[in-house]
Order: structure tokens, then sequence, then C-alpha cells
């Protein structure tokens, strides 16, 4: 019997981790970023970032100041602020 606490999403292959599913158990707390960690998953976030900042008129050095300085007030993926003030 195997008990893993967020475990890293994208090491293993699918048939694989059917194939421990009889002994492994997997848990991950909400929404925590290691076990969705695969290389599509950090392309398409690199794709979406450089995306944003393309369209993205302001300064990015405000930028990363404004989400740092709001970073307790803002949800993460909630920057769509940046675009309405374009």
């Amino acid at each position: 019997r195997c008990t893993c606490y967020s475990p890293p999403g994208g090491f293993i292959t699918w048939r694989l981790a059917k194939e421990c599913s009889s002994f492994v158990n997997s848990f991950v707390l909400d929404s925590d970023l290691v076990p969705r960690l695969s290389i599509n998953n950090m392309e398409r976030l690199r794709d979406e970032v450089l995306h944003l900042l393309a369209r993205v008129k302001l300064s990015k050095y405000d930028i990363a100041k404004r989400i740092f300085r709001l970073s307790k007030e803002v949800e993460l993926g909630d920057l769509d602020f940046l675009l309405q003030e374009n």
C-alpha cells in the first residue's frame, strides 16, 4: 500500500497510473499546483502569459508591481483587470 500527498502529476503514463490504482492512494489539497504540473500545462501557462503580455499596453514593470501589491486581493487567475485599463 502506498499513500501519496500531492504527488507531481506529469511523471508517469496513464497506463502506469491505472496499473498502480489498486495499491496507491493519492490525496490532493484543493487547487494545489504540484499535482497539476505537466509539460503540457506549463507550456500552456507560458503561452497564455506571453499572449497576455503582448496585448497589454502598460509597462511590464508596473504590471509586476501591481500584481505583487494586489496579490492578497486578486485571485491569481483573475488578471482581466490589466486588459480593462487599456
